[in-house]
């Protein structure tokens, strides 16, 4: 979901609806829908895209949740805590991941000169840096401009990988320990 963005932007603007960020349908479209997606928003009820068949939202904090009971996990974290967000949210996948042997993509920016970044898509199985700017939706559901970084998909699992294959973009898959 990518609420809160406005911390990752330099003027660090306080939060407003107008700093949503959710994830474009043409990635959900070529990903597919997922059994979680643990940073949902649900303006009355329901997503202005559908990204998985179940959700936590902000304030059941998806972060603090298990995970284990399903199959596949979409993520698109808020970029709220930049200092602490990729960290967080990329140990809990690989955990996740390792332990239960979760399916899970992440959608984030690509942070690669980060020890954060670098330490965590340590048990990933691939990347695509995706070929684009994204233009993420609004509280709307209206394209709002893009992201002040590159984009990629980091994915857990071999299906989680041919799905993120599916989205233009670089891929690679991990072949090392």
């Amino acid at each position: 979901m990518s609420n809160k963005f406005q911390q990752a932007t330099p003027q660090g603007q306080k939060h407003t609806v107008s700093d949503i960020w959710l994830t474009p349908e043409w990635i959900i479209n070529s990903i597919g829908i997922s059994d979680l997606d643990p940073c949902g928003w649900k303006p009355n009820g329901s997503p202005i895209v559908e990204t998985a068949k179940n959700y936590y939202t902000e304030d059941e904090n998806g972060l603090n949740k298990d995970w284990y009971k399903y199959t596949s996990v979409f993520c698109n974290p808020p970029y709220s805590d930049l200092k602490n967000w990729l960290k967080n949210w990329l140990k809990k996948c690989h955990e996740t991941h390792s332990i239960y042997g979760t399916n899970i993509i992440v959608l984030c920016f690509v942070r690669s000169e980060t020890q954060a970044f670098q330490n965590n898509i340590k048990g990933c199985t691939g990347i695509n840096l995706i070929s684009k700017r994204i233009k993420f939706l609004n509280y709307l559901g209206e394209e709002k401009g893009n992201g002040n970084a590159p984009s990629c998909l980091i994915a857990w699992g071999g299906d989680a990988y041919k799905r993120i294959r599916n989205v233009k973009g670089l891929y690679f898959k991990k072949d090392y320990q």
